[in-house]
């Protein structure tokens, strides 16, 4: 009877250290991206595969939140998360900023590939910031040229002057910077 009672014990404790310890560190991981605290998870070591393969899961989830996230306002993929897919259309007045950069054919015949990805990330960056810091989302990066609007999907009171103060700030800033290779940008 004693052993069978020291063996029962020994087996909830091997048990707590190896499936439900694990356990509930993926239900830690899954309230950091709830709070979209995405910096937060990590990678779980396990001696169970499967615990494994389902944190592995939940950091390449977690990467592609934070792409998400990188060219919209954190607020905003929190709502749009937590609506779900139940959002039914609606029709709603909105601003659409349209920005093409001048020139970029001339600037993708003297660069190499690698200079070119590079500058168009450094522009894309650049300009993002002032989108996302006036309520905007960009919906579209096309070669050389981004979408991007106000009032849609978040909504936004004064979503004209904000496409207009995005867009004034980023003339001012093409205006007063060069990118990678001393190269100047006009959109």
């Amino acid at each position: 009877m004693l052993l069978t009672a020291v063996i029962a014990l020994l087996a909830t404790i091997i048990s707590r250290r190896t499936i439900d310890a694990p356990l509930g560190q993926i239900l830690a991981q899954f309230r950091h991206i709830e709070a979209f605290s995405l910096d937060r998870v990590k990678q779980i070591s396990s001696p169970i595969r499967e615990i494994e393969f389902l944190s592995s899961a939940l950091v390449q989830m977690t990467r592609g939140l934070s792409g998400f996230a990188r060219y919209l306002p954190t607020e905003l993929v929190q709502a749009l998360i937590a609506r779900g897919r139940e959002d039914l259309p609606e029709s709603r007045e909105a601003t659409v900023l349209y920005l093409d950069l001048q020139g970029f054919t001339q600037i993708g015949e003297r660069s190499t590939p690698g200079e070119l990805v590079g500058l168009l990330n450094e522009f894309f960056t650049v300009v993002n910031q002032f989108i996302l810091a006036e309520g905007g989302a960009v919906i579209q990066f096309q070669g050389d040229a981004i979408l991007a609007t106000f009032n849609v999907p978040a909504e936004h009171p004064q979503h004209a002057r904000a496409a207009v103060r995005a867009a004034l700030a980023i003339h001012t800033a093409l205006e007063q910077r060069t990118f990678t290779g001393n190269v100047r940008l006009r959109a």
